[in-house]
């Protein structure tokens, strides 16, 4: 279970849900330190169409003590996505317990959330990366962190930083002539002091490659809710190196957020921004996707022009990735919710019958237009 009673949570979300008028979030961002002012415009902003923003304050919670953290949580459109972001982070090392730490992510979740992008600022553990660069997160390891988890409530991590999240960002060129970003594992250290020689020779060996005080719990919270998880960090120093400051922390994230920002703005300027719900995390779904495709491909009598129409409509009605609300009403009027792999299913069945991926001409059954690329 999640502290599903907290006070902390309910409070947060509601102030948020009066201060979006009802209207539902896509998107959340997460502003590690020095990744303050994503949400506005410019190179290094996410391009966003500001609608309004909530303090912290606001949600009944405190504001972050450490600087090159903002204090609110701020909202509007990125094309058709709806997106809220996070300003800046409440850390439990700042002495507040991990249920008030998780609130406003808990509170964007609750609002219908579906992706989140966590950003942080990471020491290296592994030699190879460089100070300045920019890794996707491919793992974590929060054996000696806090989880927001409490109770039996056992979930999944095998995927948790979504595999088609990274894909989408590693195909996307931020125009600084990266050719690929380094994938990398998150160890946690409860900080605030930075970590010793020997601490880091230990996560070293342990498998992290990259070390930060943050963000692992957040994943943990998202991944329990069903959001697709992205993790971008910047390496702003190697691990326990002499003279570790947070001037250096903060200057080398403002110095990467341009990349950092073309990134996730090329990653939502697709329409399947939100392909990548871990597996097992979807609300309900159907047992296979063949128990659906069956009757649509086996009916008797059945034209290629009606088998396109019907399975087009069916895709269009089912899919979990559409902006709309992802779920469908089977005869008994019962809430039937799909996982992205059932859909996938769906989806090869229709170009098995119409051979791409457009609706089918009303009068000829034939498919218009381009094939995508699967």
């Amino acid at each position: 279970m999640l502290h599903s009673e907290d006070p902390h949570y309910h409070r947060a979300a509601e102030h948020l849900r009066e201060r979006l008028e009802g209207a539902k979030i896509d998107w959340v961002v997460v502003s590690g330190s020095g990744f303050v002012g994503m949400a506005g415009d410019g190179p290094d902003g996410l391009g966003m169409t500001v609608e309004g923003s909530i303090p912290l304050r606001g949600l009944g919670l405190p504001v972050p003590t450490v600087a090159g953290h903002g204090t609110a949580l701020v909202f509007g459109t990125v094309g058709k996505l709806r997106v809220c972001v996070q300003t800046g982070r409440i850390h439990p090392y700042e002495g507040h317990p991990i249920n008030v730490v998780t609130a406003p992510l808990w509170a964007m979740l609750a609002n219908g959330a579906r992706g989140v992008c966590l950003t942080c600022a990471v020491g290296g553990l592994d030699p190879a990366l460089r100070t300045g660069q920019v890794v996707l997160l491919k793992d974590q390891m929060n054996l000696f962190g806090p989880t927001p988890l409490v109770g039996a409530r056992f979930i999944d991590m095998s995927q948790l930083y979504s595999p088609h999240l990274r894909a989408r960002l590693q195909a996307i060129d931020p125009g600084l002539g990266a050719s690929s970003l380094a994938e990398v594992v998150y160890a946690h250290a409860r900080g605030p002091q930075y970590e010793t020689p020997a601490e880091t020779a230990a996560l070293r060996t342990l498998g992290g490659q990259v070390v930060g005080m943050s963000t692992t719990y957040e994943a943990i919270l998202a991944a329990a809710h069903g959001a697709a998880v992205c993790g971008v960090g910047v390496v702003t120093n190697a691990a326990s190196q002499v003279g570790l400051n947070h001037e250096e922390v903060q200057e080398r994230t403002r110095a990467a957020k341009p990349q950092v920002a073309s990134l996730l703005r090329g990653c939502w300027r697709s329409r399947l921004a939100l392909e990548a719900c871990p597996k097992g995390h979807a609300r309900k779904s159907m047992p296979t996707g063949a128990c659906m495709i069956e009757p649509v491909r086996t009916s008797r009598r059945c034209d290629r022009r009606e088998r396109s129409w019907r399975l087009y409509r069916l895709l269009e009605r089912l899919n979990p990735f559409a902006h709309n609300p992802m779920h469908w009403r089977d005869p008994q009027e019962v809430d039937v919710w799909i996982t992205p792999e059932v859909y996938a299913e769906l989806r090869r069945a229709y170009y098995e019958v119409a051979g791409a991926w457009f609706p089918p001409d009303p009068e000829s059954g034939e498919v218009v237009g381009p094939e995508e690329e699967t």
